[in-house]
């Protein structure tokens, strides 16, 4: 089975951008193939018809305010863990609630799934080939101070001990459950590159990177209010300078990546 786990915040289930792809896949396959999970984190009372997520096969977890991502990630893992009939072949993706994914590329992550459930592949992750506009993004052979072009991975095929982001990729339940989810001490980031962190160390990184590309928008990336980057900054240093720790990687590296993107925040800025 796959289960396609999505957190919402602040907005309407309805909303979610790649709900009509999802739909056209539940439409395809029956609910012993494909379930859908919908963790809401949001902070403010959101009205929604519920149109949705009242559809059989669909489970929506509502919590009463912004749990962070990895906490709502293992909502959704427990979920699935309690219903799935084999946990151990089933795989659960994760999606972005604001990035449009096509049909397509969820029907290829759903027969990979399917082939690699059974297979002597030894594949516990499937994930497509991410960009920015034009610019690679994911995967990547780690996290970098400075990525260069060989950095990143170009050409579908089986990889070992790669790093992903989370959005667009689908992990094997059973391997998530041996690292013991994802670390609740991470708020919003780094939450994907230290979950590989584990995976590797366990030995479970083996990836299927499928010949698919697709293009998702990340934040931060677009010029806004000084005050809101700043904002987001202070999240998402305390997340990085927990993955260091997690990691092992050296205080000197962690405050010159740090310095760094505190420079491109004055530059999106403009000031």
């Amino acid at each position: 089975m796959l289960f396609i786990a999505i957190v919402i915040y602040n907005k309407k289930s309805e909303d979610i951008a790649s709900k009509k792809s999802i739909q056209k896949l539940r439409e395809q396959y029956d609910l012993d193939h494909v379930r859908v999970i919908i963790i809401d984190n949001s902070d403010r009372n959101i009205k929604s018809e519920n149109k949705f997520i009242s559809d059989e096969g669909i489970a929506y977890i509502k919590n009463n305010k912004n749990l962070g991502l990895s906490k709502a990630y293992n909502k959704a893992v427990n979920y699935a863990k309690h219903i799935s009939k084999d946990f151990t072949n089933d795989f659960i993706l994760f999606l972005d609630d604001d990035t449009e994914v096509p049909y397509e590329y969820l029907d290829k992550i759903y027969k990979t799934a399917e082939i690699e459930a059974h297979s002597s592949n030894h594949i516990n992750i499937i994930t497509g080939m991410v960009t920015s506009g034009t610019v690679p993004m994911s995967p990547t052979k780690g996290y970098r101070f400075r990525y260069k072009a060989s950095d990143y991975i170009t050409k579908p095929g089986i990889y070992e001990d790669i790093t992903f982001i989370n959005s667009g990729t689908a992990i094997r339940l059973d391997s998530i459950l041996k690292v013991n989810g994802f670390n609740e001490e991470l708020f919003l980031d780094m939450i994907d590159y230290t979950m590989a962190y584990e995976l590797m160390r366990h030995g479970l990184c083996r990836v299927n990177v499928i010949n698919y590309k697709i293009t998702q928008s990340f934040s931060g990336r677009t010029k806004v209010d000084k005050r809101v980057l700043i904002r987001r900054y202070h999240i998402y240093k305390k997340d990085f300078e927990k993955y260091c720790e997690i990691t092992g990687r050296s205080k000197m590296f962690c405050r010159m990546a740090l310095l760094k993107r505190r420079f491109m925040i004055e530059l999106k800025s403009g000031r």
